[in-house]
């Protein structure tokens, strides 16, 4: 039994855009830091998660954010993300993203 709980106990979860409404509604920048391994968020519509640079600080394998809509992310949250795949749909507070210098695939409109 001891081997089953210490794998369960390095359980790490990656994907934070496929989760279930009740818990991505939640998410909030001081939860975000608790997932350092995380590849994938999704910020649409949560004004709750706000500044990117201080989670992306604890993940360094982030490559996927999406920040659609009225969520919290602004240029000043984003300043110091260099992501591959970015959603920023209908997001009027992004502007600036000249500083992505890994961006492979921008959704923006």
């Amino acid at each position: 039994m001891k081997r089953i709980s210490k794998k369960c106990d390095k359980t790490e979860i990656i994907d934070l855009c496929n989760i279930e409404n009740k818990y991505a509604n939640k998410l909030n920048d001081r939860i975000l830091l608790n997932y350092k391994n995380a590849k994938k968020i999704n910020a649409n519509y949560n004004n709750k998660i706000t500044d990117v640079n201080v989670i992306v600080n604890h993940m360094t394998d982030l490559k996927v954010l999406f920040a659609s809509g009225n969520c919290g992310i602004n240029d000043f949250g984003l300043s110091k993300v260099n992501i591959e795949i970015f959603d920023v749909d209908d997001n009027k507070y992004i502007t600036y993203l000249n500083h992505m210098t890994n961006l492979k695939k921008i959704s923006a409109w």
